[in-house]
Parts: C-alpha cells; sequence; structure tokens
C-alpha cells in the first residue's frame, strides 16, 4: 500500500550553507536516488509559521525520500552503497543535526 517514507533532518556545518545545499540537490540526492527502490525526494526548509506552545525544530532542512519494495532491503542497499563511496556523505553537513526516520502507510490517501 503506497510508498515507505524515509525522513532525514539536517542542519548545514557552520557557515556552509549554500555548499550544503548545492550538494544535497545536486550531489546526495542523485546519489540516494541510483539506489533501487529509492523512487523519489523532495527537499523542504523548516517554515516561519508561529504557533503557540509549539518550539522551531532544531533543523533547518528536511528531505522526504520516498521507497518501494522492503524498507529494510532499500535502506541496507543504501547503506552499501555509502560504504562503497557510491553515495557521499560530504563536508559541508553538521554531522550531530542528521536524524532519520522510517514511515510505512498505515492507510490509504486521504485528499479533501
Amino acid at each position: 500500500m503506497g510508498t515507505h517514507k524515509m525522513l532525514v533532518f539536517s542542519n548545514a556545518a557552520e557557515g556552509r550553507e549554500d555548499d550544503f545545499n548545492a550538494w544535497y540537490e545536486g550531489i546526495h540526492i542523485p546519489e540516494v536516488l541510483a539506489t533501487p527502490g529509492m523512487v523519489a525526494a523532495q527537499r523542504f526548509e523548516v517554515s516561519a509559521v508561529e504557533s503557540p506552545g509549539v518550539p522551531t525544530p532544531p533543523q533547518k532542512y528536511l528531505c522526504v525520500y520516498e521507497m518501494e519494495g522492503d524498507p529494510t532491503e532499500v535502506f541496507n542497499a543504501m547503506v552499501e552503497r555509502g560504504r562503497t563511496g557510491e553515495i557521499s556523505r560530504g563536508d559541508s553537513t553538521d554531522p550531530t543535526s542528521v536524524a532519520m526516520w522510517f514511515y510505512s502507510p498505515r492507510s490509504e490517501r486521504f485528499t479533501g
């Protein structure tokens, strides 16, 4: 039922915002999407929406990847590609900021 999602939250290294965004969109996403089972990616930047009691997230950026097939197998293939250098880590990411979670569909997609 649908595609699985891999959500990756991150920040640029201090003073490396332009380098980070150029690397992420020009190099990293194409490398990740070359992994079998990875079918799409879209980046987001935190919005300046004020909501009482809701804190600003610690990471400025979010990338939502869509995966088809067994998400564990797809992720393991991605890890292996990273190990062999086919997926680069880049040097403009703040490594302490990176957080990643996986989500699988629970229901059909609702639309309004």
